[in-house]
């Protein structure tokens, strides 16, 4: 896989070829894993601002819900009504700490990184989450493959999924959202800190498609 050019063409082995396409490095993922819920529940590992005056503190729980076409918020102890959208955005973190956040209706207790946009449609909340391309693969590849899989092959499950996912980018650019996290597009299940071997595929493998 990694000997390939853009154009299909064999390359030197061991090489890698540029390509002219330019990417802002970003995937917005449909949670629809998540069912069509009315309401969810959030704990934030990072800090994270809703709005121009808005902002939240690392460990703060948010609890939305959907009511007559409505988002309503609910943290620390107020109750607002937040329109028809409610975008989270995450704020600069620390090196080395995670910065993320928590959903308490998804199968996993793992860090779903990135911002966070949420969607009322009816009684029913859908979000979509933009996240890093190298972070999103962490939350792939290890689903794909187990973490106990030889490095070599997780790295190139790791170009696969990439590849992938930059196709959906393509063909979806008009869309509300690139890829889904279920097996309709690719698994993903949010990002464990105990698959290391995943995140070491991942990073030595960045950008390769």
């Amino acid at each position: 896989i990694l000997g390939l050019t853009a154009y299909g063409e064999s390359a030197p082995a061991g090489t890698v070829t540029d390509s002219a396409i330019t990417d802002d490095g970003q995937v917005r993922v449909y949670l629809k894993s998540l069912g069509d819920v009315s309401g969810m529940q959030l704990t934030l590992s990072g800090e994270y601002r809703m709005g121009e005056r808005m902002r939240f503190d690392r460990g703060t729980r948010l609890a939305f819900a959907a009511a007559n076409g409505e988002i309503y918020l609910a943290a620390e102890g107020f109750v607002m009504k937040a329109g028809t959208e409610a975008v989270l955005t995450r704020c600069a973190g620390e090196d080395g700490a995670e910065n993320g956040l928590y959903i308490y209706e998804s199968e996993k207790d793992t860090l779903y990184e990135g911002d966070l946009r949420i969607l009322c449609d009816g009684d029913v909340l859908r979000c979509v989450l933009t996240i890093s391309m190298e972070d999103y693969l962490r939350g792939v590849v290890a689903y794909e493959m187990s973490d106990s899989f030889p490095l070599e092959a997780l790295k190139a499950q790791a170009v696969a999924a990439r590849t992938y996912a930059m196709s959906k980018k393509a063909a979806r650019a008009d869309a509300e959202y690139d890829v889904t996290d279920t097996t309709s597009d690719q698994v993903y299940k949010g990002a464990d800190g105990e698959y290391a071997n995943v995140a070491r595929a991942v990073e030595e493998t960045r950008g390769v498609v």
